[in-house]
């Protein structure tokens, strides 16, 4: 039988397991190798953002089977200042979608992405915004996910090594 739920703090080392696993799974589409000592501090870094913000603005959302984590899907709430084009200053992020290569394509992803999508609903979020893989894009245009031309231009800008 498989839970799903709002993560709580017991799972938070489970959590950044998880969260390794997907990094290395990201890097390993690209035909990279994430280094050992860049996973050790995603490790630690993530561990730290979650202990402090877990259920304060991050939610992760979680597929449990037989008391193992198997799938997960975070939300970001932030305020902005109110601008022109959304009825509330309330903005949302989908990340860290993930499930387990053995327990992929079987619905987990998007039930829990419909979580997210309905905590953000009631945090009062006017707008949730991601960045899709290309295997992840089917179930996000599911979800009625859209590709967005609003005249802006994707652009970034590393300030930090990674």
């Amino acid at each position: 039988m498989i839970e799903y739920r709002e993560a709580q703090a017991a799972d938070i080392d489970e959590l950044v397991k998880l969260r390794l696993e997907f990094a290395i799974d990201e890097h390993q589409a690209l035909g990279e190798e994430l280094p050992p000592d860049q996973l050790l501090s995603l490790g630690s870094r993530y561990h730290e953002y979650i202990s402090s913000h877990l259920g304060d603005g991050f939610y992760v959302f979680v597929a449990e089977e037989q008391g193992r984590l198997i799938a997960t899907a975070a939300l970001h709430i932030i305020e902005r200042p109110l601008g022109h084009r959304w009825a509330s200053n309330i903005h949302a992020t989908m990340m860290h979608v993930f499930t387990q290569p053995e327990h992929r394509r079987q619905g987990h992803a998007l039930r829990l992405c419909s979580m997210v999508i309905e905590k953000a609903r009631a945090e009062g979020a006017a707008i949730i915004v991601l960045e899709a893989t290309e295997s992840g894009r089917p179930v996000y245009l599911k979800l009625g996910f859209a590709d967005k031309d609003n005249g802006c231009v994707s652009m970034e800008m590393d300030l930090l090594p990674s």
